[in-house]
């Protein structure tokens, strides 16, 4: 597992097992009080993890920020990957997803992540709990312990819903950090986000009202090319849209969704299997422009 795609497979439970052909029961090994298979925890604070910590908090890693050896403020030890190495003691091939609300300043924000191995932070807007679209950096591929960082702009102050994926393929050790520069720097001092320790740190939030239906699940109207007389003549065949929506306390209401494309409702299959409804639809053939789809729905709770 060593790209983005191959995360999102897996945590999403759409990863092939090839020895059976069927996707990968409970999408990991790891341990979960104490039952084996997908599960959630809370994290009360920071995220500042590393697979050797689980015998060792003090632990040191060449190429990370945080660490008891580091230079004050960055002097922090690191915690235990939770779950990890669960019941069959390895801690290689997993995928991990932080969820959460960022309380963002107005003006300029430097965001960092450092990974053993790859990730992805999107981030979306308002405190509704939606789709986090806009990337703000990403690694996709593999690495030993390294930052990646970006500065974004912040326009409006406020409560921004965000989305950490985080995957480990084969190695000694595995971690993450996630981190801000202070506020309106882009130099200095790096501070874990959720740090209650230090005031220049990006506070988080984690949703505790219940939660409405969310989309789990998108793929977006794309198109492969082919030739099939091997002529050079190419012909796109109408490209998939699919998008799964999972029941939280409150479920979707079938009949109530509309799906687009451009501005053009598109005839789509619904089926719904327990708390998952999929929605799919076969596009017209698309010419190379930016094309947009849009999906509208409301749950039982009439939102």
């Amino acid at each position: 597992m060593d790209q983005v795609h191959r995360a999102e497979a897996l945590i999403s439970g759409k990863a092939i097992d090839p020895m059976t052909g069927q996707p990968f029961a409970a999408g990991n090994a790891a341990t979960a009080d104490p039952a084996d298979g997908d599960f959630v925890y809370n994290i009360d604070r920071y995220i500042n993890l590393h697979e050797q910590a689980i015998n060792d908090p003090n632990v040191a890693t060449a190429g990370e920020n945080f660490n008891p050896s580091a230079a004050v403020p960055m002097n922090i030890p690191n915690d235990p990957e939770l779950g990890i190495p669960g019941t069959t003691l390895s801690g290689d091939y997993f995928a991990v997803e932080f969820t959460g609300f960022l309380q963002l300043p107005a003006g300029t924000v430097r965001f960092g992540v450092n990974s053993d191995d790859g990730f992805r932070l999107t981030i979306g807007s308002g405190v509704n709990r939606v789709p986090s679209t806009l990337q703000l950096i990403s690694l996709d591929t593999t690495r030993g312990f390294g930052n990646t960082e970006a500065n974004i702009t912040v326009t409006q102050a406020g409560l921004y819903p965000f989305r950490l994926l985080w995957w480990e393929n084969t190695g000694a050790n595995s971690g993450i950090e996630f981190y801000t520069f202070a506020p309106g720097t882009t130099s200095g001092n790096r501070y874990l986000v959720n740090d209650t320790n230090q005031a220049n740190s990006i506070k988080a939030f984690r949703e505790t009202m219940a939660s409405p239906p969310l989309i789990t699940f998108a793929t977006p109207s794309s198109t492969t090319w082919i030739d099939p007389s091997g002529t050079g003549s190419v012909v796109p065949p109408a490209p998939l849209m699919r998008v799964e929506i999972t029941d939280g306390a409150t479920t979707l209401v079938t009949n109530s969704i509309t799906f687009s494309l451009d501005g053009t409702n598109v005839t789509g299959t619904v089926m719904k299997s327990g708390a998952v409804t999929s929605i799919s639809a076969l596009a017209p053939i698309l010419n190379a422009a930016v094309h947009t789809n849009r999906l509208a729905y409301t749950d039982s709770a009439g939102n």
